[in-house]
């Protein structure tokens, strides 16, 4: 078993150290080195296979220039150029010397701690790049002195790794491939190609029925189907698979869904793969979110029962809820860094109540932001964008609660967080027809709006006006026919307003009922409905989100105190920014 990884110089990292157990979970946002972690072993695992097989055993061996590498044999990671792997591309380094520069060669170095049967070993590997096509592998030194480089225990050169991207969808046909092409293209992501070529392997392994038997018998369990085994044609080298559904209709596999084509692809891979470390890029994909918990169950207790280890990078919130407390999950924010709940004593407790995967948001973002519900913060969304102000960005991804009709929600989530997280900043928005009562815990502040809702504030005579003509300009079928609409949704609005809102608050856009209404109950359904029945129409935004009338303010015409709400969002993130980069704050920097 892999207990340990350190990675120099490789693709997205130049020194990272990554705790690994059995599993060991990899969480984290997209582009955050997940991947090329699992990556970085298949490597290892590489050039420690081409040094048994070229250099063990000859005569001064570990004193050697190296292995040459192939990229060709990068299975896993295909790359145009070999300096592809490399951190920043960065092969070549200058150092000054006494007397003039010299130049030096950028070595990727991936040293693994490991445990095994006679107890702990360690081995690391270094490459120096040759060209675009190759580079060179030896063990590494553990100095820069004249110590002998680290041995390549046994246990390490008798290591299985094993590699498995998510399934990419099902070809129609498949034919037989040979083992070299097989694992190819794995490598290259292109497992539509091969699950039957797997399962079929399964099927006429050594341990034959009994094995396919399990297999089939665990994906009927979580499908409710029955597995028909493989059958190979041989007069056209083709395999066929087919299941049978609830009602014994039998169907070709092509037909089934993306989620058991998934199970099955991981079911037939470690069938085939025992004793191995088997590294898995996104197992949950195509699962929902029930069969991901039962994914994760079946993984740990085979990988456990055939001697197997899995590394597994995911995104998914529920592997994180079933991993979190007794398996290693690391979390890839900053420096990848393990989390682990047993060791947070009381705080153990409380991330069960508000669940881990919020938990990791707040250790990744550093605030949140409480609303009362989605709608809300699309509304800040579009008059971000509508300002072009800065916090645009940053709201792309939120770390946002909503708390509904009840903002003292936002206390209990708030610091049930906190114990985890003291450095935890937070913004509460409420309404004012929501009274906020109380003093906010610390690090918390409420901001209180004049108005009713955030509907309040684009809900006017001007922006609903404006919509018709967007919706006229929207519907023409060229300039020519755009003006007669226009007027035509003018009319209609105009009679619509007169209809439905009282004349005293339509000649008055500034009395206070436009801030104290139920913008949607009280105009904009109203409105809208007439609006639309004078266009002999359906109310075509009665199920639809109203914020889209934000498009159609000017920007000059957003209120300042939404402006104020933008820039107290923006102040909280770089608030959150500066209390993670001071010192022993354990934060993401």
């Amino acid at each position: 078993m892999l207990t340990r990884l350190r990675i120099r110089n490789f693709k997205r990292f130049d020194d990272v150290t990554v705790e690994l157990g059995n599993p060991a979970v990899l969480v984290g946002p997209n582009n955050s080195g997940k991947t090329t972690v699992l990556q970085a072993v298949a490597l290892w695992n590489l050039a420690v296979q081409h040094w048994s097989e070229k250099r063990e055993g000859t005569s001064k061996a570990r004193e050697r220039t190296g292995v040459v590498i192939n990229r060709k044999d990068l299975f896993t990671m295909p790359v145009p150029d070999a300096r592809q792997l490399w951190n920043e591309l960065h092969v070549r380094s200058t150092v000054r010397g006494n007397a003039q520069k010299k130049t030096q060669n950028v070595r990727i170095e991936i040293l693994v701690d490991g445990l095994g049967s006679a107890g702990a070993w360690r081995c690391g590997f270094e490459l120096d790049y040759a060209n675009e096509e190759s580079f060179y592998g030896r063990p590494v030194k553990l100095s820069s002195g004249t110590d002998p480089r680290l041995w390549v225990p046994r246990e390490a050169s008798d290591l299985k790794v094993t590699f498995l991207p998510p399934m990419s969808g099902l070809a129609d046909r498949e034919f037989r491939k040979q083992h070299g092409e097989l694992q190819f293209l794995i490598g290259q992501g292109r497992t539509a190609e091969v699950l039957r070529n797997l399962c079929l392997r399964v099927y006429e392994s050594e341990q034959g029925r009994g094995q396919w038997e399990e297999l089939a018998a665990r994906a009927g369990k979580l499908f409710g189907v029955v597995l028909d085994p493989p059958e190979y044609i041989e007069e056209r080298s083709e395999i066929r698979m087919t299941y049978q559904n609830a009602s014994r209709t039998r169907l070709d596999l092509s037909t089934s869904g993306r989620g058991f084509q998934q199970t099955l692809l991981l079911f037939a891979y470690l069938a085939l793969n025992p004793g191995s470390i088997v590294l898995l890029d996104e197992p949950d994909a195509h699962l929902e979110v029930l069969r991901q918990r039962q994914i994760y169950e079946e993984l740990s207790s085979w990988t456990r029962r055939t001697g197997s280890q899995v590394i597994i990078a995911t995104h998914s919130e529920v592997l994180l809820q079933e991993a979190a407390g007794r398996d290693i999950v690391v979390a890839f924010l900053g420096k990848p860094h393990r989390i682990d709940v047993r060791e947070l004593g009381q705080v153990a407790r409380a991330l069960t109540t508000v669940g881990f995967d919020q938990y990791f948001q707040a250790e990744q973002k550093g605030w949140l932001v409480y609303v009362a519900a989605p709608s809300d913060l699309a509304a800040i969304r579009a008059f971000a964008r509508k300002t072009a102000h800065p916090v645009e960005p940053l709201l792309e991804q939120p770390f946002v609660f909503y708390v509904g009709d009840r903002p003292d929600r936002a206390w209990d989530h708030f610091q049930t967080l906190q114990q985890a997280q003291p450095r935890l900043r937070a913004l509460l928005i409420a309404g004012r027809d929501i009274p906020v009562n109380g003093n906010p815990p610390p690090g918390m502040e409420i901001l209180t709006l004049t108005r009713r809702k955030f509907e309040n504030y684009f809900s006017s005579l001007e922006t609903v006006r404006n919509l018709a003509e967007s919706l006229a300009h929207d519907e023409s079928e060229g300039l020519l026919f755009e003006s007669e609409l226009k007027q035509r949704h003018r009319a209609a609005m105009a009679r619509a307003i007169e209809e439905r809102v009282p004349r005293r608050y339509a000649q008055h856009p500034e009395h206070s009922w436009w801030q104290e209404m139920r913008a949607i109950e009280d105009f904009l359904d109203p409105v809208f409905d007439e609006f639309f029945s004078q266009l002999g129409r359906p109310n075509e935004f009665r199920l639809r989100n109203y914020n889209s009338l934000i498009e159609c303010m000017r920007p000059e015409a957003v209120p300042a105190e939404i402006r104020m709400v933008l820039d107290r969002i923006e102040r909280l993130a770089g608030e959150a920014g500066l209390l993670a980069l001071e010192p022993g704050s354990g934060g993401a920097a």
